[in-house]
């Protein structure tokens, strides 16, 4: 295992193979053997006990009944056979009492695969630096693979579905080609004869050492030598039978890394297989490679003498591969996903990577393209990725979003509701259409951009939105190009039928994006009003494109978007926009639907109507106001307090409207009916977290109504309710831009759960959520998972914050930083122009003594103060308070699980840089992060050491 151990870190921390360096370096291809064979034994060894007899009752009784285990588990309860008298029996029995011996981890499996997986990755890249190498030392080094190689087909760790070939079918992901399957017999005698010449040695040398003659005659078979390149299909194969993916991706991107005379090419088998009876009359013997156009003339074969060597055969041709175990391996990369178990599995960010890769390697005309139509291979892999667990876009979309944009095949038909479909249209279909066409992955985009929003990550749906867009005018196109192809055939009247005359007309569009639904289009509608991305809102309602703007007018009157419009109509004071809305809605109007008009109401201090929706929902309605109309006359009080009386005569009036209203809420006016009021009274401990959150923001009229209303220290603290975290958006939104970032800091400090979740701890990348494992269950404590300390804190706050709660501090300390910035800029500017006057003043006069450094020091433009201004209150001072604002920013928006994009681009990459350098500084002198350097650095130079064979004198040690 240590062997295993010092693999491994070599290869990944100093990119080196140590047994292909210790073989071609040092020449001493014995030791290589030597190593290989330990790695060997111990493998075979922990097969033997991972195969040991450790069967419960449903394989007991399988197997002593005789039949199979589906027909053991179809047949009726009362059918089981009785098991035969088994003298195991008992010790089954012992077996069952112990639940821990039933689900105890396989380490004898995981310990050989590890060793094999070391045992593959070597032998691979021994091949690879084969190719490269001299005939004499690729010689060499071959004859050594086809011992190990040998050794691995005697024990059974070559599968024998290698040399499986069955036909292909047309709709198959990814067929098997039959190069094995054609080849296994040269292969079998190329490793059979090896190992006879070492049998042959070992009898040899124990004869010689009795002193007698070998028993053996020199006799050298003429074999057909396979080339490199069937040696390392051959072995990738292997690695796709045996389960190790990531190594045989390993040893593909190491072929793909070769430039020049020496890179590595990808070949297909379909011209091949276009006649297979001609692969199968073919003379592995007298031919050089497969014939890749079986009807023309090929060179002439080679004609086998007796005295000449046969030529070697490269298969697809000299450094080729199959493109089919690229797919395989593709097709096969979602088993080794991360699960959450353990730190087994290959993580999201790395498997996006590599499906990355291996896509550009099969197809590179992807590197070039945009966008393409959607395939059935494609739809395949994504369909075997979401079904694998490893990828959870409802916790994790920005790693759903990278490994949708890995791939350009995204385009779907256009199709859907825009054209008529009939039963024979459809009998017409080829199958590759049913296979290759779909419109699911403009489905899984819009999914994800709905996974962003409801994550509150603007950034990423901006970019998801952008990105369904460009599919959806990528289809358009491409259905304006098969028209005008079709147009172009007029002798095809088949072709021309679907756009005849008497075909039911097209349906219209008024959308740009006529797939999304309404829906999407609310919730991120609600994401850009509380994030004050009006201009992208703007763009979305009243775009003058061509194919008009992504919500149509038409959509005014759904009730599943008009809230969210209503809300941004409130946002932006956009009048006309509000009553565009309010005219096209039709009754029976939602409870939704009456909440967002009143809060629009509010904003538009139209105080009548407010009150007379807030009676229509108590009396006609049997319900009440919600969390967002307190809030947003909370918001509006504190605004219209910090307008100027005399620019805005009315503010005055619509101030004590506000609280008049807000006062009336309060006291329970617009409660629910009383005949049908809840019990306990829900909304009594909703208007006491209210009243709490009133009392501590600094607005006198806020702190007046908490004062008349209720004294939260009469009241217990268990009693308060959680507020959203929507509502206080609002709240802390006008918090943030009459009083500055400062004071929203504070109150998310009050009010907000500044811990992480438990739960959220536990999420890894991909949004798998990472199992307990047993040093952190503490059974002791009842619950073993109970986190004291969060629940603690949990209790002492009412609000929960997510990305958008920081985004509102993050947003205006962002403006204050710049105006910081550029008012110390100002100040640095100013005081070296003073300075550079004072000298020149100085100079006229030589006979003017130096000024006096007690009372009459020059300013400094590098200090954090300036001339006439406090220290405290300086630009400097006012710059440094900011940015440990957004110091503090950063580090929530980490916690929340926001990549260091999303956070780059609330924040800006200048803020960022400086964040992380301070953190760099302040982590670098830690005691565990020196210890864990130096334990590095101690294994990379025990590796290294034996490896490069250097030798040092003691006596000439410095």
């Amino acid at each position: 295992m240590e062997l295993a151990y010092f693999l491994f870190h070599a290869r990944a921390n100093l990119n080196l193979d140590l047994l292909t360096h210790l073989g071609f370096r040092s020449n001493d291809w014995a030791a290589v053997y030597t190593l290989l064979g330990r790695l060997l034994d111990t493998a075979e060894a922990l097969k033997e006990i991972s195969l040991l007899p450790a069967r419960g009752f449903v394989d007991e009784l399988a197997s002593n009944s005789g039949v199979s285990l589906d027909q053991l588990t179809s047949q009726h309860i009362s059918f089981i056979p009785r098991p035969r008298a088994s003298s195991t029996k008992s010790a089954s029995v012992a077996r069952l009492t112990s639940l821990d011996a039933l689900t105890r981890a396989p380490f004898a499996q995981y310990h050989r695969k590890r060793l094999m997986a070391e045992v593959w990755k070597s032998l691979g890249s021994i091949v690879l630096a084969a190719a490269d190498a001299s005939p004499n030392d690729s010689k060499l080094a071959m004859s050594y693979v086809y011992r190990i190689l040998a050794r691995l087909h005697h024990s059974g760790a070559v599968s024998e579905r290698v040399y499986k070939y069955t036909d292909p079918d047309k709709h198959q992901a990814t067929p098997r080609p039959p190069g094995m399957h054609l080849l296994s017999v040269q292969i079998l005698d190329i490793l059979s004869n090896e190992a006879w010449i070492m049998h042959q040695a070992e009898v040899a040398a124990k004869a010689a050492a009795a002193g007698q003659d070998s028993p053996f005659l020199s006799l050298k078979p003429n074999l057909k030598e396979l080339g490199h390149e069937i040696w390392l299909e051959f072995i990738l194969w292997c690695c796709v039978e045996d389960g190790h993916i990531e190594e045989g991706i390993w040893l593909v991107e190491q072929m793909t890394t070769r430039r020049g005379e020496i890179a590595w090419k990808f070949k297909d088998w379909k011209a091949l297989l276009q006649d297979p009876e001609s692969l199968h009359r073919m003379k592995i013997d007298q031919e050089v490679t497969w014939h890749h156009d079986p009807g023309s003339a090929h060179v002439a074969p080679w004609r086998r003498k007796r005295a000449e060597t046969p030529p070697v055969f490269h298969g697809l041709g000299r450094r080729v591969i199959s493109m089919e175990i690229v797919s395989a391996l593709l097709d096969n990369i979602s088993n080794v996903i991360y699960l959450g178990l353990g730190s087994r599995g290959l993580r999201a960010s790395s498997f996006i990577r590599h499906v990355s890769r291996l896509q550009s390697t099969i197809t590179p005309i992807w590197r070039e393209s945009n966008l393409l139509p959607t395939t059935k291979e494609i739809n395949w892999l994504t369909v075997r990725v979401m079904e694998s667990g490893g990828l959870d876009p409802k916790a994790d979309p920005q790693m759903f979003d990278d490994f949708l944009r890995v791939t350009p095949c995204l385009v779907p038909p256009w199709s859907s509701d825009m054209c008529p479909v009939d039963e024979e249209s459809l009998a017409q279909l080829h199958p590759s259409h049913l296979y290759d066409d779909t419109s699911a992955f403009t489905g899984l985009i819009e999914y994800n951009l709905r996974y962003y929003c409801s994550q509150r990550l603007l950034g990423g749906a901006s970019n998801m939105f952008t990105m369904l867009q460009e599919v959806i005018d990528a289809s358009k196109i491409r259905r304006i190009d098969e028209f005008f192809s079709a147009s172009m055939e007029p002798s095809d009247e088949n072709v021309l039928s679907e756009f005849q005359d008497d075909q039911p007309p097209l349906r219209f569009f008024e959308s740009s994006i006529p797939h999304i639904s309404n829906v999407t289009l609310a919730e991120l509608l609600d994401l850009i009003t509380i994030c004050r991305a009006f201009s992208f809102g703007e763009w979305l309602l009243f775009s003058d494109d061509i194919d008009g703007p992504t919500v149509p007018a038409t959509a005014y009157g759904d009730q599943a978007l008009a809230p969210s419009i209503l809300r941004f109509a409130a946002a932006t004071k956009n009048h006309s926009l509000g009553e565009s809305v309010i005219t096209s809605l039709q009754s029976p109007l939602s409870l939704n639907t009456l909440r967002a008009l009143c809060n629009y109401r509010i904003a538009m201090h139209q105080w009548d109507l407010v009150i007379t929706l807030l009676r229509y929902m108590r009396d006609y309605r049997l319900m009440s106001w919600a969390h967002s109309n307190i809030a947003a006359l909370g918001a509006e009080i504190i605004r219209l307090e910090k307008l100027p009386k005399k620019k805005n005569p009315g503010a005055e009036t619509d101030l004590s409207q506000a609280k008049e209203i807000l006062l009336r809420i309060l006291t329970g006016e617009f409660h629910e009916n009383p005949h049908t009021k809840r019990k306990p009274n829900y909304q009594h401990r909703v208007l006491l977290a209210f009243t709490l959150l009133f009392s501590r923001i600094s607005s006198p009229s806020l702190r007046e109504i908490a004062g008349h209303v209720y004294d939260d220290r009469l009241v217990p603290k268990s009693n308060h309710m959680y507020i959203p975290p929507a509502p206080f958006h609002v709240l802390l939104s006008a918090v943030v831009e009459t009083q500055g970032s400062s004071a929203g800091q504070n109150l998310y400090k009050r009010f907000c759960v500044n811990l992480d979740p438990p739960t959220l701890r536990r999420i890894r990348e991909g949004g798998v959520s990472h199992l307990y494992q047993s040093p952190e269950r503490n059974r002791d404590k009842g619950d073993p998972h109970y986190d004291f300390q969060y629940h603690s804190h949990l209790r002492k706050k009412i609000v929960l914050p997510n990305p958008n709660t920081v985004r509102i501090i993050a947003r205006e300390a962002v403006r204050e930083y710049e105006q910081a910035c550029a008012a110390e800029n100002q100040a640095i500017g100013t005081a070296l122009l003073n300075e550079k006057e004072t000298a020149m003043e100085t100079t006229t006069y030589h006979t003017v003594p130096a000024p006096q450094t007690d009372n009459h020091d020059l300013p400094n433009p590098l200090s954090s103060s300036v001339p006439g201004s406090d220290t405290a209150t300086g630009p400097a001072a006012r710059k440094a308070q900011v940015e440990a604002i957004l110091f503090s920013c950063i580090k929530r928006f980490g916690s929340m699980g926001m990549s260091d994009r999303e956070i780059t681009r609330e924040v800006g990459g200048l803020v960022y840089w400086k964040y992380q350098q301070a953190e760099r500084e302040r982590n670098k002198d830690t005691p565990d992060v020196k210890k864990r350097e130096r334990r590095i650095r101690r294994r990379i130079e025990d590796v290294a050491l034996p490896v490069s064979g250097r030798t040092q004198d003691p006596s000439s040690a410095s």
